[in-house]
């Protein structure tokens, strides 16, 4: 058997630690994973369900940045108890008294806890109902969205609750106010243990909430229980199981409410949510009427007309799924959404949707689109709407602050 024989020379001419070749592999490495990316892109798709324009802290912008400004005005409160606790926070250590017919400013507001200006201390709270105001369950649906033929407004909200951890803008006049109760040191912000954070989806045009999510510690205790501590009769569901109970439409003022399980667990809860308009609304009223694809400047663009056959709805955020074609083989499939626009009652809209693919191999009178509406939100149609003030509806009596502060 003949065996051939690699010379030294040749061994060093082909060697890896060779510049040359340590050169040609990485350039082959970059080449492979750009390409790699590049197929993933265009075959597999990209998905943009929740594309957020902008994230807002309290302590990184003002309020009044944005396009929907919620002020909550300072006002003069007099005690209307006998004696009343100062505490250093909502529910915190006792640090003081006061007496009944004292005067403070209440400088901030958290639900059922107020700040008030002291010159003893830096943090001066005390409960919010010894100073006249009346006692809210925060965690009322009602409360939270408004009840029959109402919408609850937010200024009326930030009155209440106070001015939101952060602010979430999305697509579409959609603004989300997002209250955490948990803070840094392990306190709860609002001074009470029945959730961990608040969400508020709330139109802009109307300045009103739409829907409302309570993130719960978990909740322990029986779905009966449950919907008495959001405000809600005990009634049966539209659907049950192992993960979710649905009531939709059972509710006056509120069209869908949904009781998330922890772990499947039937006496634990970890979340509630809550629509003031039906989600079936849109597929009933809503239809791709047109749709084209075009070049632009090596972009593909899809329009699409969206057309409202409703005389009372209006639609906001359509999610799409979107598949492209060329020559019939298919480019890629993407959902993308929520997209910038308002559907108004009896009309139509045009959306206009960039794909993510290099158009310079494409030939626009080759290129085919399908397109199918996945979701949109439901919102008040200006001027047919009426939102309310916080009334005693959505308040709950207790015969002490321990009491109403108190784990259900």
């Amino acid at each position: 058997m003949n065996i051939n024989k690699i010379s030294p020379e040749s061994q060093k001419t082909i060697s890896l630690n060779s510049p040359i070749v340590s050169k040609s592999l990485y350039l082959c490495l970059v080449l492979i994973l750009l390409f790699a990316v590049s197929l993933f892109h265009g075959c597999a798709g990209v998905t943009n369900e929740l594309p957020i324009v902008e994230d807002i802290e309290d302590d990184k912008q003002p309020y009044k940045s944005l396009e929907i400004e919620t002020i909550q005005e300072n006002q003069y409160a007099t005690i209307v108890e006998k004696t009343e606790n100062i505490r250093s926070c909502p529910n915190g250590e006792k640090i003081g008294e006061v007496t009944k017919g004292a005067n403070f400013l209440v400088v901030e507001r958290r639900c059922n806890w107020a700040r008030i200006e002291h010159l003893d201390y830096d943090q001066a709270w005390v409960w919010a109902p010894s100073l006249g105001y009346d006692q809210v369950n925060m965690l009322n649906i009602r409360f939270l969205l408004g009840g029959k033929n109402k919408f609850r407004s937010i200024d009326s909200l930030v009155t209440v609750l106070g001015q939101p951890t952060s602010i979430r803008k999305y697509p579409s006049d959609l603004i989300e106010y997002i209250y955490n109760n948990v803070l840094d040191n392990g306190r709860k912000k609002f001074g009470t243990s029945r959730f961990n954070e608040l969400r508020c989806l709330v139109d802009i045009p109307s300045r009103s909430t739409i829907h409302a999510e309570i993130d719960l510690p978990p909740f322990r205790g029986t779905t009966k229980e449950l919907l008495s501590s959001i405000g809600m009769p005990d009634t049966k569901p539209s659907s049950s199981d192992f993960d979710v109970s649905e009531y939709n439409g059972i509710y006056t003022g509120v069209a869908d409410l949904k009781l998330y399980r922890f772990m499947r667990d039937f006496t634990k809860f970890r979340k509630v949510t809550a629509e003031k308009l039906a989600k079936k609304l849109w597929p009933r009223h809503v239809k791709i009427t047109d749709r084209k694809a075009e070049l632009d400047g090596g972009l593909v663009i899809i329009y699409l007309t969206l057309e409202n056959n409703s005389s009372n709805h209006t639609f906001v955020g359509p999610i799409l799924d979107v598949t492209l074609y060329n020559s019939k083989v298919r480019v890629g499939k993407w959902k993308l959404g929520p997209r910038p626009a308002r559907l108004l009652p009896d009309s139509e809209v045009v959306v206009s949707l960039p794909l993510p693919v290099d158009a310079a191999a494409l030939e626009v009178s080759r290129l085919d689109v399908t397109a199918v509406l996945v979701d949109m939100t439901v919102v008040p149609t200006i001027p047919a709407f009426q939102t309310e003030e916080v009334e005693e509806e959505y308040s709950e009596e207790y015969d002490s602050e321990e009491e109403a502060e108190e784990l259900p």
